[in-house]
């Protein structure tokens, strides 16, 4: 008898948790043409992300409707708040906005491309991605209001570039000591002209594969 009530209070309890996950649109496709709505674990939101890419005077952008832990999300300010950040390539700048929220199919809404409106600071980005230098010159736009420096693993290792060198603009959101720890910003143009490329910026996993994505478009 409490074999058979112990499996029947299990069986409730994992009914009721399936019952009560939450549900989000995902894609299946780097354009996101028919999201369809996913089960995601508990310990993850809704989220919207806006990649815009502007290469040699033509403009691009990808939407990607997804489930994105919890903690990530409160890296980009959950709950609706958007963050902005920039980096360029050779010619190639990308500008990235995500946007959580946390209830059943609530990133279904059209998610406004990043602000692109040059807002007259400047700071300094890389050529290429083998560029360990980074001198190049990058207009910030929107809200960024900060410079940035740090490395991120953008190659396989086998590459012989275990970490590649970051820099560019960011909205003040992501400078918070409490949402990347390990984060280098600094204000005014040009700020990040010769710092120190050894600490890492923790950006997300999410924008880097989608930033990738979006560079073959």
């Amino acid at each position: 008898m409490k074999f058979v009530l112990g499996l029947f209070f299990t069986s409730a309890f994992l009914y009721s948790g399936t019952v009560q996950m939450l549900q989000c649109l995902t894609c299946d496709n780097i354009f996101c043409e028919n999201p369809s709505l996913t089960n995601c674990f508990s310990n993850e939101s809704c989220a919207t992300a806006h990649i815009a890419q502007t290469s040699s005077g033509f403009n691009y952008t990808m939407v990607q409707r997804l489930c994105l832990l919890n903690e990530e999300c409160a890296y980009f300010n959950a709950n609706g708040t958007t963050f902005t950040l920039s980096f360029g390539f050779g010619g190639t700048s990308f500008t990235s906005s995500v946007s959580c929220c946390n209830t059943d199919g609530c990133n279904k809404a059209k998610v406004d491309a990043p602000n692109k409106n040059p807002n007259g600071l400047k700071c300094k980005s890389c050529s290429s991605i083998y560029d360990q230098n980074c001198d190049s010159d990058l207009d910030c736009v929107g809200n960024q209001d900060r410079c940035f420096n740090g490395t991120a693993s953008l190659l396989p290792s086998s590459f012989g570039f275990g970490n590649n060198t970051l820099k560019g603009c960011i909205s003040r959101d992501l400078c918070q000591p409490s949402k990347f720890s390990n984060m280098t910003c600094c204000e005014g143009s040009f700020c990040n002209k010769g710092l120190s490329y050894m600490s890492e910026v923790n950006i997300s996993l999410l924008l880097l594969s989608l930033i990738a994505v979006a560079s073959l478009l």
